[in-house]
């Protein structure tokens, strides 16, 4: 039985997955199992799979042609058989150390669960989240659990999973979704003995840029995977404010999806209203719900008076007038250098 077992979804990324490959090949952990979970396509991805394979023993292929990406890991969840489980994207790659580093905190620490950093690169100009933590850390707490890996962005691919602990309950990324991660990495967290905090980066995250119809899908479908994580998470009965904890945040984070649309906002304001129910808007309103200031706002603008909105917008503004205007002046700065460029 392997120590580890690497599954790394496949689909269209013929110019990127020889980096991917590489970086798993040559881990200094060698005793892998490497569960490639393929879907065909038109380019030269499944040819490249095929080379590796006849190079490395340890490569497994698996073709799976409907379910996306959640099925693709499903499927690699199933036929596992090393100790512990890692995912990684086939776009992205890994540090030479990484499955090493995080198998060595599991079993140190005897983990459900072990969490790590990554960086991001790409097309995107985006920053990856912070790093609060800065040396290894065990949390237990549900509430803690959970906050830690939303600030990493409770991505599937920067944690490592004892495989027995997944099987025993029945973990698996809801089909369809876009932002499967969110409700899988969320559950996994709470059913975790232990929570293991790695604080170097492992993986490298490939962002790439998306058409205008894929971002409005992609918008849209963040509302749902928010919705099948709180679904997920109630039936585990968590103590109240782990509940509370995350309801917070879906609005919060739907709050800022809306503030980086276009022609995609009309769209998405209407399905965040039809969303936002009676009683989780009174919460809001009365900021018995603890959302930030503009997230408060925002809700407001939607199913609020137009009087009490202007009147809370104004009182906002005044107490907000150095900052917003610091905001401001860094957008018109930001907008002439490009416009300069």
């Amino acid at each position: 039985m392997p120590r580890l077992t690497v599954v790394v979804p496949v689909y269209k990324v013929e110019a990127y997955l020889r980096q991917c490959m590489d970086s798993v090949v040559n881990q200094t952990l060698t005793d892998l199992e490497i569960l490639c979970v393929f879907t065909h396509s038109a380019d030269a991805s499944e040819a490249i799979l095929e080379e590796y394979a006849a190079q490395d023993s340890r490569i497994r292929l698996i073709n799976r042609d409907d379910g996306g990406l959640a099925e693709a890991r499903n499927v690699g969840m199933r036929v596992a058989t090393g100790d512990y489980i890692a995912f990684l994207d086939s776009d992205d790659y890994c540090e030479p150390t990484a499955c090493e580093r995080a198998y060595a905190a599991a079993r140190d620490a005897d983990a459900d669960l072990v969490m790590f950093y990554f960086d991001c690169f790409g097309d995107l100009d985006k920053k990856p989240p912070p790093r609060p933590i800065s040396e290894i850390t065990i949390a237990t707490g549900p509430l803690e659990k959970v906050r830690i890996q939303c600030t990493n962005w409770h991505t599937a691919w920067s944690n490592l999973y004892r495989t027995s602990f997944l099987q025993r309950h029945g973990q698996f990324f809801h089909y369809g979704l876009i932002f499967e991660d969110l409700p899988f990495v969320l559950r996994a967290s709470l059913l975790a003995n232990r929570l293991v905090v790695l604080p170097e980066v492992l993986v490298h995250y490939r962002q790439r840029s998306a058409s205008q119809m894929q971002q409005e899908h992609y918008f849209l479908q963040r509302i749902v995977s928010f919705n099948h994580m709180l679904e997920d998470v109630a039936a585990l009965r968590p103590p109240a404010e782990v509940g509370q904890w995350l309801l917070a945040k879906k609005y919060n984070t739907l709050y800022y999806t809306s503030r980086h649309l276009d022609s995609t906002a009309d769209a998405y304001r209407r399905a965040l209203s039809d969303d936002l129910s009676d009683d989780v808007f009174q919460a809001i309103r009365t900021g018995e719900l603890e959302v930030v200031d503009e997230a408060r706002l925002f809700y407001l603008s939607l199913k609020g008076s137009r009087a009490e909105y202007l009147a809370e917008n104004l009182r906002y503004r005044c107490a907000h007038a150095p900052q917003l205007l610091k905001r401001w002046l860094r957008k018109s700065v930001m907008r002439r250098s490009r416009a300069l460029q």
